[in-house]
């Protein structure tokens, strides 16, 4: 978690999934890492997702189990440092909008 002014992450806007995890934030693809955020807004927009959120540096980030998720919107607020998403059916991407949320940006810390 970082201290000081809170970094904010950009969006993941109108991205696709695929049939596995990306493999790093700098691969491109459905993950995000986001040293202390607290919450996500995810909406999945055409087919079924599978996603992990994330604790750790993120040279060794480990992973929790993977939860689906149908079309829809969802805030979650959860304390984690990256996250990701697959597709749920193979050759089936998913197009997906997720924000990712500091304390600072919602205005609740420092």
């Amino acid at each position: 978690m970082s201290f000081g002014v809170p970094v904010s992450y950009p969006p993941l806007a109108n991205v696709s999934t695929a049939d596995s995890y990306p493999a790093t934030d700098s691969s491109g693809g459905a993950i995000r890492l986001c040293p202390g955020c607290v919450r996500v807004n995810i909406d999945v927009s055409n087919a079924a997702v599978y996603y992990e959120l994330g604790t750790g540096p993120a040279n060794n980030i480990i992973w929790a189990p993977e939860r689906r998720l149908l079309p829809s919107f969802r805030s979650l607020e959860r304390a984690f440092d990256a996250i990701r998403f697959r597709s749920a059916v193979a050759g089936v991407p998913a197009v997906i909008d997720v924000d990712v949320l500091t304390p600072g940006d919602l205005g609740t810390g420092s």
